[in-house]
């Protein structure tokens, strides 16, 4: 219902309800009617159990391998299910949640990157309601990947000396786009040759890239 049809959790637990959705904590115990609503829901489908992940502590199983256990969803689905994990994987979210269709537009929204986890992040908007930017709008870019380093002080300052911010202003975005469209759309060598560097970055970022998510697949490949 919330995958295909784009009903909101509300919709989903008024129907459950209705059905009288039914549960029992042991094979041999009795039925129990069971009153759902959005928090509740909510639960359920953030647990991974139903598609074959159980979590114990910091233990992981997959239990379709171990046990021949027949999932409700796809790890796909689960992801597109929730909010968090649909970001920190790049996926649409299917929620139909209000704060979702809200930011279904925005300035550049899915076309900026983490230059820390190279994951999109995500378009918001604040309207001032102080000061002399009273009534004005506070466009920024805010990356929701907690396992990106802009979330982990301690590994930020021993990196970088400092404390990274998770989101980036707009206004300084649109200056480097504002200032690429002035430099490189010249016919001159030097808008050929500023053109020629910023690819030669891109490699080099794209190599470095590459080189850190081979790293940590190794990390990861000796931890399991």
């Amino acid at each position: 219902m919330r995958l295909y049809q784009g009903k909101t959790n509300v919709e989903i637990a008024q129907f459950l309800n209705d059905s009288k959705l039914t549960v029992r904590k042991d094979e041999d115990s009795e039925y129990k009617v069971v009153k759902m609503n959005k928090a509740r829901l909510g639960e359920l489908f953030e647990d991974p159990f139903y598609f074959g992940l159980y979590r114990y502590g910091d233990n992981l199983a997959n239990l379709t391998d171990i046990y021949g256990f027949l999932p409700l969803m796809t790890p796909d689905e689960y992801i597109e299910l929730n909010h968090k994990t649909a970001m920190s994987f790049g996926k649409q979210y299917a929620g139909a949640s209000v704060q979702a269709k809200r930011l279904e537009y925005g300035l550049l929204r899915g076309k900026v990157i983490c230059d820390f986890c190279d994951n999109v992040m995500q378009f918001q908007h604040q309207k001032m309601a102080k000061g002399k930017t009273k009534g004005m709008w506070v466009i920024s870019y805010y990356c929701r990947n907690k396992e990106c380093i802009r979330h982990n002080e301690a590994e930020a300052v021993k990196q970088f000396g400092k404390k990274l911010g998770k989101s980036v202003r707009a206004k300084f975005v649109m200056a480097h786009i504002e200032w690429t469209l002035r430099h490189c759309t010249k016919k001159s060598k030097k808008a050929y040759q500023l053109h020629i560097d910023k690819l030669q970055s891109r490699l080099a970022q794209d190599k470095a890239i590459a080189k850190r998510k081979m790293s940590e697949a190794k990390q990861d490949l000796r931890k399991n």
